[in-house]
């Protein structure tokens, strides 16, 4: 079950890379090429009124998209290691805040789950672009 819930993590975030990469040729917008994040507004009036949570969350996202702002190489292989690791990072910051302030015991477990994998994923990753370098 593990290994099927991987699989389609990894399909999904490989969708969602590569319609940003395509995106991204096409936008000035520094949020333009990562998919639809509707929700994730960090603008002050939606700020001003924020919990703390609501407020790491948008840093968070902010973080993660500047971070994936990559200079592509032109190499597949490389610039989807460089995006992606930058991504799977934000989805663990995001687990931990879940941590810090959700309240559902199945959500706080998933958040759990997905820090630990991703985390495993971050560290081959890093390897994977450390070896093609």
């Amino acid at each position: 079950m593990k290994n099927t819930s991987h699989k389609i993590i990894l399909i999904a975030s490989t969708a969602f890379f590569c319609f940003g990469v395509a995106a991204q040729t096409k936008a000035t917008d520094p949020h333009a090429g990562h998919g639809s994040h509707a929700g994730h507004s960090s603008s002050a009036s939606s700020t001003e009124t924020a919990t703390t949570s609501t407020k790491k969350y948008q840093q968070i996202n902010d973080n993660m998209h500047k971070s994936m702002d990559i200079k592509f190489t032109g190499d597949a292989d490389k610039d989807f290691l460089a995006a992606m690791i930058p991504h799977h990072q934000g989805a663990v910051d995001m687990a931990e805040v879940v941590l810090q302030h959700g309240k559902n015991p199945k959500i706080r477990q998933l958040a759990q789950e997905i820090i630990t994998m991703q985390k495993k994923e971050i560290a081959e990753m890093k390897q994977l672009l450390k070896e093609s370098k």
